[in-house]
C-alpha cells in the first residue's frame, strides 16, 4: 500500500513550478490588474542585477513616449538576458491584464506585439527595449559613458524647463 503522502515525480515537478509562478511578481493578483509602471521596470532591472538603473520622465519634452530608462550590465550575453527576461516579464503582465478585463483577440495579439528589442541581432553592445511608453536601453558600461544618453535627456529637459 502506497504512502498517502506519495506522489509522482512529475506531480511534484509541476507542483513546484506552479508555486515558483505564484511567487513572481508578475502573477500576483495585485501587480496583474494594475498597469506596468517605470518603477516596475526599474525594480525588476535591479532585481536581476542590472548596474546603475536611471529613470528620466520625459514626457514633458517628448509625445512619444513617457520614460527614458538606462542601465547596464557587464557582459553582452548579459545585456540579452536582461532585454529578454524584461520583455518576457512585460508580455506575462500584459496577457494577465488582457485576460483579466476580457478584451477582444486584436487587442490581445496588439499587446502581445509589444516591447520590442533592437539591436539583438547582430549582438551589439547597446540594446533597447521598446514597450511604447517606456524607452529601456541597456548599454556596457564604456559605451553607456561614451553615449552619457541618461545625460543628454535630464540636460534636455532642464533647457525645457528654462524656456
Amino acid at each position: 500500500m502506497r504512502d498517502p503522502d506519495w506522489m509522482p515525480r512529475w506531480r511534484r515537478s509541476a507542483t513546484a513550478a506552479v508555486e515558483r509562478e505564484e511567487e513572481a511578481p508578475c502573477a500576483r493578483e495585485d501587480t496583474a490588474t494594475t498597469p506596468w509602471t517605470v518603477e516596475d521596470t526599474r525594480a525588476w532591472l535591479e532585481e536581476e542585477r542590472a548596474e546603475r538603473v536611471v529613470a528620466v520622465d520625459v514626457r514633458p519634452i517628448a509625445d512619444w513616449m513617457d520614460w527614458v530608462v538606462v542601465a547596464e550590465a557587464p557582459t553582452r550575453s548579459r545585456l540579452v538576458a536582461l532585454a529578454e527576461g524584461l520583455t518576457r516579464a512585460r508580455r506575462v503582465h500584459r496577457h494577465q491584464q488582457a485576460t483579466l478585463v476580457e478584451r477582444d483577440m486584436a487587442q490581445v495579439q496588439q499587446l502581445e506585439s509589444m516591447p520590442q528589442i533592437v539591436g539583438r541581432d547582430p549582438p551589439s553592445d547597446w540594446l533597447v527595449v521598446d514597450t511604447g511608453d517606456q524607452s529601456v536601453h541597456l548599454f556596457l558600461p564604456e559605451l553607456r559613458g561614451e553615449y552619457d544618453l541618461d545625460g543628454m535627456w535630464q540636460r534636455r529637459l532642464v533647457q525645457h524647463v528654462a524656456q
